[in-house]
């Protein structure tokens, strides 16, 4: 999958477009395909309850790729 990456602190010319491995969730994970991403924070005042196929919002480092692990509880429905 593509993913954008940094090696060294810095600005947007750090970043690099690289192909990397599609991340594997753990027991409390969901595997989420990414549509969008930003640099700030959303808002969490939603309570989870979703179904696969739910679009869905949270924090996730890494989250400038093609898929990205969350914590089930670190999600909430968009």
């Amino acid at each position: 999958m593509k993913a954008i990456r940094h090696h060294a602190y810095g600005g947007p010319d750090v970043l690099e477009l690289e192909d990397v491995p599609a991340p594997e969730p753990g027991d409390e994970d969901v595997l989420i395909r990414v549509r969008a991403a930003a640099v700030g924070p959303g808002e969490w005042h939603l309570m989870p309850a979703f179904r696969p196929g739910d679009e869905v919002f949270g924090c996730a480092g890494g989250a400038f790729a093609e898929y990205v692990t969350v914590r089930h509880d670190g999600l909430r429905p968009r």
